[in-house]
């Protein structure tokens, strides 16, 4: 952290337009360890690299609304829905009511693309259901909320307002932009 080195960039033989990967090494002698040995600390360093990815203003993959970002990727890590997401510049660590106003809405579009797809597919997704679709989803949302509410006073976990109290909509409709093209 004190000596920065310079960037090393290099290619890879999978597909580059698919992902970034971001290599550091710790400089863990000023924390006084000697390696990662606590899954919390990793999951933090996870947790505070995509909140560095929503804040910094990236636009990850679609943005409709100027009061909604919303980014939306396929979670090849594990079998867990993830998300991470701001509320009024407020981070919201747990689902939240935000979080499901837009995954109910992408998630039966994404079902409903793969019944669609090829006859193989179809056939394999004909009894999906829109919760396990969710549960290979990785999900950004940065949202403008007018009073919202939350289920805290320390306002980091859940977002309570109902989404009919949202002074702006984030409608997902395919006419604007066809986002499963882009996932």
């Amino acid at each position: 952290m004190c000596h920065p080195q310079d960037t090393i960039i290099s290619k890879t033989c999978l597909n580059p337009k698919e992902f970034t990967r971001i290599i550091f090494t710790s400089d863990l002698k000023r924390f006084q360890m000697d390696k990662f040995d606590d899954d919390d600390l990793v999951s933090l360093f996870k947790r505070c690299a995509y909140n560095v990815v929503i804040s910094t203003g990236c636009n990850v993959t679609l943005n409709v609304i100027d009061c909604w970002d919303i980014g939306v990727a396929k979670n090849d890590y594990n079998n867990d829905f993830q998300q991470a997401s701001f509320v009024d510049s407020i981070l919201t660590s747990e689902n939240g009511k935000h979080i499901d106003y837009i995954t109910e809405q992408i998630c039966p579009k994404l079902v409903e693309h793969m019944k669609k797809k090829s006859k193989a597919a179809a056939a394999a997704a004909e009894n999906l259901k829109s919760m396990q679709v969710e549960n290979h989803l990785f999900i950004c949302v940065n949202c403008l909320i007018e009073y919202p509410e939350f289920e805290s006073q320390a306002k980091q976990n859940k977002l309570a307002t109902e989404g009919k109290h949202f002074c702006s909509t984030f409608p997902l409709k395919d006419d604007k932009k066809n986002f499963l093209k882009v996932l």
